[in-house]
């Protein structure tokens, strides 16, 4: 994070920040100083942090996802933390999320304006879906990271191997791998018309996220690793006949 930048930024007359933890797309996995910091940024500036959280159960070994509210007390009472079992479970279509609001005031807040658009009630089946999950979903889930970190170790050494020039930033976890494609020398159109034209992959287009994402592509892992190997295997031939 660019922190002098950050903080720049809130002296802005800003009132709140969100915060992407685990990131998207780029599959960071914050450390405790950098949350730290952002929650000394927020708390100097009386900004709510909101901390988008919805990757935290897919996270890689060697890394350790810290909820923002477990940072402090003090930024527990100015932050809100958002989850949902979608991403961890596969459980989009239920459309199910869930808050951690700390401070009385905000949490009254957010319920009013929640009941005022009728959005208060929720989905009844939803609810049964993530206790479920949650519950009783350990061992599949410590199944599911294994097979997806393997995706992402295929994918690495595939890429280094056959496709140099694309390179994958690395991931701490969720399962987005954010690929660098600038050195293929393609203008962010063509970039685009082979993954999709040329290889067959409708990635998400890097800059989507920004100007700065233009040359990257986000790539899904969750897959059956032999629809990885096929992927893998199309892209590198499309990036070769270019050569």
């Amino acid at each position: 994070m660019d922190f002098p930048d950050l903080e720049q930024k809130l002296k802005d007359n800003v009132k709140m920040m969100i915060l992407c933890s685990p990131h998207n797309p780029v599959s960071r996995v914050w450390k405790q100083a950098e949350l730290q910091k952002v929650a000394e940024l927020c708390l100097k500036n009386n900004v709510i942090l909101i901390s988008d959280e919805i990757h935290s159960d897919i996270i890689f070994s060697k890394n350790t996802h810290i909820p923002i509210p477990t940072i402090s007390s003090a930024i527990a009472d100015k932050s809100i933390a958002m989850f949902a079992p979608s991403k961890t479970f596969n459980l989009a279509g239920l459309s199910l999320s869930y808050l951690v609001i700390p401070n009385k005031m905000i949490r009254t807040q957010f319920q009013k304006t929640l009941r005022n658009l009728g959005l208060h009630l929720g989905n009844l089946f939803g609810i049964e879906a993530l206790e479920a999950a949650y519950r009783y979903g350990d061992e599949w889930l410590n199944l599911l990271l294994t097979y997806l970190e393997a995706n992402y170790d295929l994918t690495r050494t595939y890429l280094r191997e056959h496709i140099p020039r694309i390179k994958p930033i690395r991931m701490d976890g969720t399962y987005l791998l954010w690929l660098n494609c600038r050195n293929l020398n393609l203008k962010h159109d063509e970039l685009i018309k082979l993954f999709i034209d040329e290889a067959q992959l409708a990635l998400n287009d890097g800059s989507i996220f920004g100007q700065d994402g233009s040359g990257f592509m986000r790539m899904n892992i969750a897959c059956p690793r032999i629809m990885l190997e096929t992927v893998l295997k199309n892209l590198e031939k499309a990036v070769k006949k270019r050569a």
